[in-house]
This record gives structure tokens, C-alpha cells and sequence, in this order.
């Protein structure tokens, strides 16, 4: 289905209450009820234990597919460790289990191509030794994916057996990470599974773990949702979503046709609060904007990213000094209970406390810096903020 065919609500189209176990116990295992099937998040380890990855090499700025989570951690090497989610599939014969991230700007399902010593030291490994599997077929192609403006990743295509969850998939193609080549500019070394529905008739795709989860009747749908916000709990949940995670109705909003990889919504406006008991005032509306209010859904960003004019306004507004590349605020502001407002309609509006946005304190904890950033390019017609599907 193409993307503008779709609806997000929040990017999904069938309910489930989920299980006890999911709800008060973690789900530390793949659940499985009535075309609804939901996997455990991992994620690697706190940042402060990333300053050097596991390759000896000392991480610095965040980039696209960075995301900080506070779920259960695995540890592993890049040249930019930063915080990452994951799901554990089972790929070749033997079954060898790698992590791989959820990316809802990308199509592509791969893994980094290496020896079974080539993994990391935490839990779960994340690199796919195509040579000890036995049921592998090379399918003599290449191809690649990008993310963001300087990380990218060439891979040979293959066909071998892939399993999520414990349900077999069959054979599927995807990709094997060449680590070696000259193209391949990672800042972490994780692999992916895409999201979004793959370009039609593109060449050099890989199969669609979705889509084969509803070839298999594994799921009754292709939606989706992702629940990160409590350590243990995280859930990617294919065939619908997980009650469970909300309060209140839920709204369907039209998915936005757009040229580029990424599901988009339309944003009403933006208002900002000072502290908990405070009144919002509007930054950003549809009348003062100078192009259209457009929110990203990014599963792969490190942070909230805002447009220049955007992220400028709300500098003015919080009276603080020009941030790079993030947003530093006092921490009295954080302790008030600040926090930003999306007007999706008339009925939906989505409050995120800047807490919730924390990276670190300094200054003697008289500043926090937050994981809010200036959008590394100007899309041309959106103002966009790139929050986590479910928080």
C-alpha cells in the first residue's frame, strides 16, 4: 500500500488490549493474539558507558538513526555509540539471532555482514555471518541505504531463512552489510528493518518484514505501532497496537503524501508552557507560519528536531542564548514542568514535558541540556518535530 493510502492513528489501524505479562511484566517474550504480534525492545548501554565504543572509538554528536531510550541495554561498537533500540531476528541455518533497529524512514531490511567474533559484548549480537549458514543464496546484487546526510551502507543482497519472534518467515531476501567498502559510513554498527512500504518496482529492494508477516497471516494488518518509554517495557507490535500504552480516544490522521521517505501528519500549530500550572501560548501557527506545519514520525531520530525558524522562535520565547546543537535551557524551567504542545486537530492535542527530553545536566546542574536540535536541512514545506511514534 502506498504511504498516502495510509492512516496513522498512531500509525495503526486495529486495536488490542494487551496481555497482562505485556503490561505489568515487561514482555520479555514475543506475544502473540488475534493478529497481533508484539517483540521486546533492547537497547544499547546509557551514554555515559558509550563514551568509547566497544572498537576503542569515542562517540560525540548524535545523528538520524540515533535514538536515547531507557530500555533494556546492549552494548556495541561505531564510531558514534550512541543510544540505539533494537529487535531480535534469527537469520540462516542455524538460526544466528542479530539486533536490528526499527527505522520507519526506510524500506531496506539489513544487517552488518562479519564474523561470528565480530559481535558485540553485550546480550545480543549484531553481526550476521552469512558463511556459516548453510541455507544461504547469493542473489549476485547489490544495493544500499542512506540515513540522514552523511551515513550510509552498501550491502549484498542474499536470500536465507528469516524468523521474528519465533515465527518463520521462509526464505527472504535482504541485506548483508559489506563493512569493508568505501561507501559504507556508519556511525554505529547496527542493522535495520525498514518500515515503510518499498517504492514500487524498485530495484535492489529487500523483502518487507511486515508485508511478510501479513503474507504469512502472522498479522491481519499492516499497521503498526512502538511503545519506548518505560525501562523493560518497550514493544515494537506489528498488526495493529497496544491499548495498554494510552489514555483516552485515540484519532486517525491522514498520512501526507510527500516525495521522501518518512510518514508525515499535519500540524495545526505549536504552544509552549512554562511550568505545570502555567497557560500555553501559541509559537507557531498555520496563520504565522510561513509554509505548512508538518510533524515527521521518525523512529530513527535521536531527539525532537524543529526547522531553523522554528527552533529560533522557541530560543526567543525561552528568553535563552542561541544553542548548538542542542537546546539549553535552565533546569528550573525543566523542574516547573515545561513543555511543548502539538495542536494535531481540533480534538488531539500532544503535550511533551521538556523532562521528558533531558540529556544531561551541566553548569552545576544549573542548565540542562535538551534532546531538541535544529533540523539538519530545510525540507521546504514543513516545520518539522520528529517525536518517537508512541511515547
Amino acid at each position: 500500500m502506498r504511504v498516502s493510502a495510509t492512516f496513522l492513528c498512531l500509525l495503526a489501524g486495529q486495536a488490542m488490549a494487551a496481555s497482562p505479562a505485556a503490561r505489568h511484566d515487561g514482555a520479555v517474550e514475543p506475544v502473540v493474539q488475534d493478529g497481533v504480534f508484539q517483540l521486546p525492545f533492547f537497547t544499547v548501554a546509557a551514554e555515559v558507558e558509550l563514551l568509547e565504543g566497544g572498537n576503542g572509538t569515542t562517540g560525540t554528536a548524535t545523528t538520524k538513526r540515533q535514538v536515547p531510550t531507557g530500555l533494556d541495554k546492549v552494548k556495541y561498537g561505531g564510531a558514534r555509540p550512541v543510544m540505539a533500540l533494537g529487535v531480535t531476528i534469527e537469520l540462516g541455518t542455524p538460526p544466528q539471532k542479530v539486533l536490528v533497529e526499527p527505522d520507519t524512514a526506510s524500506y531496506q531490511l539489513w544487517v552488518p555482514g562479519g564474523t561470528t567474533t565480530d559481535g558485540g559484548t553485550g546480550a545480543e549480537p549484531v553481526y550476521f555471518d552469512s558463511d556459516a549458514s548453510t541455507s544461504k543464496q547469493d542473489r549476485k546484487m547489490k544495493s544500499a541505504a542512506a540515513y540522514g546526510t552523511s551515513e550510509m551502507v552498501e550491502f549484498d543482497i542474499i536470500s536465507d531463512e528469516v524468523s521474528v519472534g519465533g515465527k518463520s518467515l521462509g526464505k527472504l531476501n535482504f541485506g548483508v552489510g559489506d563493512m569493508t567498502s568505501r561507501y559504507t559510513r556508519l556511525g554505529r554498527i547496527v542493522g535495520v528493518i525498514g518500515l515503510l512500504p518499498a517504492p514500487p518496482g524498485r530495484k535492489g529492494s529487500t523483502d518487507s518484514v511486515p508485508q511478510m508477516l501479513l503474507n504469512k497471516k502472522v498479522t491481519k494488518s499492516s499497521a503498526f505501532g512502538m511503545a519506548l518509554r518505560q525501562k523493560g517495557r518497550g514493544q515494537l507490535t506489528f498488526g495493529g497496537y497496544d491499548t495498554s500504552k494510552f489514555s483516552g480516544p485515540l484519532e486517525k490522521l491522514p498520512i501526507l503524501p510527500n516525495g521522501k521517505n518518512y510518514y508525515s501528519v499535519s500540524v495545526q500549530s505549536v504552544s509552549f508552557m512554562a511550568s505545570t500550572c502555567g497557560s500555553s501560548e501559541v509559537v507557531l501557527n498555520k496563520q504565522t507560519a510561513s509554509r505548512d506545519l508538518i510533524m515527521i514520525i521518525e523512529s530513527g531520530s535521536p531527539s525532537m528536531t524543529l526547522t531553523d525558524d522554528l527552533f529560533e522562535m522557541l530560543e526567543a520565547k525561552l528568553q535563552v542564548k542561541p544553542s548548538s546543537p542542542l537546546l539549553t535551557v535552565p533546569c528550573d524551567l525543566v523542574d516547573a514542568g515545561a513543555s511543548l504542545h502539538f495542536k494535531m486537530t481540533d480534538r488531539t492535542i500532544v503535550s511533551v514535558p521538556l523532562a521528558d527530553m533531558l540529556h544531561r545536566k551541566v553548569d552545576s546542574d544549573k542548565n540542562c541540556i535538551l534532546a531538541l536540535q535544529k533540523s539538519a536541512s530545510e525540507s521546504g514545506t514543513s516545520s518539522s518535530p520528529s517525536p518517537a511514534i508512541a511515547p
